[in-house]
């Protein structure tokens, strides 16, 4: 037997009890076709839960259930000590709906015929999203979830503080105190070194994108797109007549950009020393090291990236490093110059004890049975120094 409201809360809500959906799916379904053809307006006040139970018949559970579904895909907002609304902004508004089953106008007829082929041959795909703000949805971030309140409180004396003409002369690249942020946080978090005039500040990935493409692409380039990926992307390749290469995407993956410098670096510190086995790691990006040799005046390849250096004679020394790309793509090449150094001068300790300014104050008494030593202060290698006099 069918149930309907008597029109005193919400017109037209029909509820069958003698169809295999259940009834909270049925009044869901009701409801969201209501707020999205517009029949409950944006920002109008929902009956309570218990209200519209009492004016349907139905339990109140039911009604409470499709509420929060409703809320969950963004069609209703809560707020605290006022009750239930329809939301400002519907989901469908943000995104393409593939799921609403009431008939919608078709877009493309309201277009002007004429538009450019271009504009034609690339239209937004139907089912490039959801109307449901699902998890991980691309593009549609959790905006129900933005803290509205602290986020104004914030902006409120800063937007303050701002002259108005400085608004108004604004550059296109973005406000310059911003551009030098970025700029200083590339630097000191990133280790990029770019000057503000080199930061743009963009909408959006897709303007970004279009921004690269205008610069960068020509047609018929070949562009790679990451399978699953951000679909927004293969829409710009389309509108420049570049072609997508699906980079499938199904386990960890990451990118290595071609090795152009290779790692050489002393374990210890920044120098090699005369008279000990330098440890030594020697590395390029991206290649395997069997692919790696490196040779110097003094150098031995241990294992993999480990190797060892025993310099000779001479204040510096030069190590080469030669490499061959994966896939055919050729030899590459670097190298890295080291200072040579002595082992700095021993200090003789007494009972393990250097002293301030090399004096160890002792009885007279005790120095005879006192043990003598020598340390290398400030020095990382372990040696083992034999005293033969003091």
């Amino acid at each position: 037997m069918a149930r309907s409201s008597s029109g005193v809360l919400i017109p037209g809500l029909n509820i069958d009890s003698s169809r295999e959906e259940p009834i909270t799916s049925q009044l869901y379904e009701s409801l969201k076709v209501h707020i999205s053809k517009g029949s409950l307006e944006s920002g109008s006040r929902m009956p309570s839960s218990r209200t519209l139970a009492i004016e349907l018949k139905i339990s109140r559970t039911t009604v409470s259930s499709a509420y929060e579904r409703l809320k969950s895909e963004g069609y209703l907002v809560s707020t605290e000590k006022s009750g239930t609304f329809v939301t400002s902004q519907l989901p469908e508004t943000l995104a393409w709906s593939s799921e609403l089953k009431y008939s919608r106008k078709n877009k493309d007829d309201e277009l002007n015929r004429d538009l450019s082929s271009r504009l034609y041959e690339n239209l937004p795909k139907r089912k490039e999203r959801t109307s449901r703000a699902l998890p991980f949805n691309p593009g549609i971030p959790a905006v129900f979830e933005f803290p509205v309140q602290s986020w104004s409180r914030i902006m409120r004396p800063i937007l303050a503080q701002l002259a108005p003409q400085g608004i108004a002369r604004c550059p296109a690249e973005g406000a310059i105190e911003l551009r030098e942020q970025v700029s200083s946080y590339l630097h000191n978090n990133r280790g990029v070194v770019c000057s503000p005039d080199q930061v743009l500040i963009v909408s959006g990935t897709r303007q970004a994108i279009l921004l690269i493409l205008m610069a960068l692409s020509n047609p018929n380039d070949a562009g790679w797109l990451e399978d699953p990926g951000y679909p927004g992307i293969s829409t710009l390749y389309d509108l420049f007549r570049v072609k997508s290469v699906p980079v499938p995407v199904d386990k960890t993956y990451t990118t290595i950009g071609k090795p152009n410098a290779a790692t050489i670096a002393a374990d210890k510190m920044n120098v090699v020393y005369r008279g000990v086995s330098n440890p030594m790691t020697i590395d390029f990006a991206g290649i395997d090291p069997s692919k790696v040799s490196a040779s110097a005046t003094g150098l031995a390849k241990i294992s993999g990236k480990s190797y060892s250096m025993t310099p000779g004679a001479g204040r510096e020394v030069t190590i080469s490093v030669n490499a061959t790309l994966p896939n055919g793509g050729g030899p590459v090449s670097d190298k890295a110059t080291f200072r040579i150094k002595d082992i700095p001068r021993p200090t003789g300790a007494i009972r393990g004890e250097t002293g301030d300014g090399g004096c160890v104050k002792m009885q007279r008494s005790g120095l005879e049975k006192s043990s003598i030593s020598a340390k290398l202060e400030d020095f990382d290698f372990d040696l083992n120094l034999n005293v033969t006099g003091f």
